[in-house]
């Protein structure tokens, strides 16, 4: 990078917008609201916007997954700022924000909130501030991310499907449109016990507690002409993966949404 430029005024900014989700852009209420925060900044500061860039996806990935944040670093020149509504909008990765940070400095350029959450000079108290600010936002995704995996297994428990294959034991009760900016076909399901697969998926399970590995219950399976759900034969990987996502299946009572919830 270029020489760090030193006490050059700062006239010009570049903005940079995130989204996390897809229903977020849809509603435009994320990208709008951030978009007028930063113009309104750069009114009140006299300084000239040279680029606008924006992400739909997390916090915590990586630069080559953002084109957006990684064009707008591309863009920023020396001396110039990286303006953001608020500091998690650029990264929710302490480590992340800290090289995004090391190499705008180093060409004389800086981060800044539109929400003036801390002063951006360098001031010791200053930096202990944003770091203070980035933990929390770091913090708050981790959150996020475990109330909704808490969440997702409660709708698995209760019947629900929320991505990959239906599980062995179960089929699709009843399906509704939740459609989605990328997929406008995308589709909720709704999950209820197979009967011949619970009843194949509790012998496996009896076996199992009886001390039978994953092999021999598939030779038995073989043995007798049980076939697996696409009609080929059962190998020991296909029983022990049943096996231990059964075992993972939270004690919540396993019971399939219906009509009437």
């Amino acid at each position: 990078m270029a020489k760090k430029a030193k006490n050059v005024p700062t006239t010009e900014c570049v903005i940079y917008l995130r989204v996390s989700s897809d229903k977020q852009a849809e509603s435009g209420l994320g990208i709008s609201a951030q978009r007028k925060a930063c113009e309104q900044y750069a009114r009140d500061h006299n300084l000239k916007i040279v680029g606008t860039f924006d992400d739909c996806i997390t916090g915590s990935s990586s630069l080559d997954k953002r084109p957006g944040l990684a064009n707008a670093i591309a863009s920023v020149g020396d001396g110039q700022i990286l303006l953001v509504a608020k500091r998690d909008r650029l990264a929710r990765d302490m480590l992340i924000m800290r090289l995004i940070e090391r190499d705008l400095n180093s060409i004389g350029a800086r981060v800044v909130s539109a929400a003036a959450e801390s002063p951006d000079d360098d001031e010791p108290s200053s930096k202990l501030m944003r770091a203070l600010i980035d933990a929390f936002g770091e913090y708050e995704r981790a959150v996020i991310c475990w109330r909704t995996a808490q969440a997702m297994a409660v709708i698995r428990a209760r019947g629900g499907k929320t991505g990959g294959i239906v599980p062995y034991g179960k089929r699709i009760a009843r399906s509704v449109d939740a459609p989605t900016a990328a997929n406008p076909d995308k589709k909720k399901h709704f999950l209820e016990d197979d009967p011949y697969e619970r009843k194949i998926l509790d012998r496996i399970m009896e076996q199992t507690k009886i001390g039978m590995y994953p092999k021999e219950i598939a030779r038995r399976l073989n043995e007798e002409g049980i076939p697996t759900r696409t009609g080929v034969q059962w190998i020991r990987q296909t029983v022990a993966e049943i096996i231990g996502r059964e075992i993972a299946r939270t004690p919540v009572q396993d019971d399939a949404e219906t009509e009437e919830d």
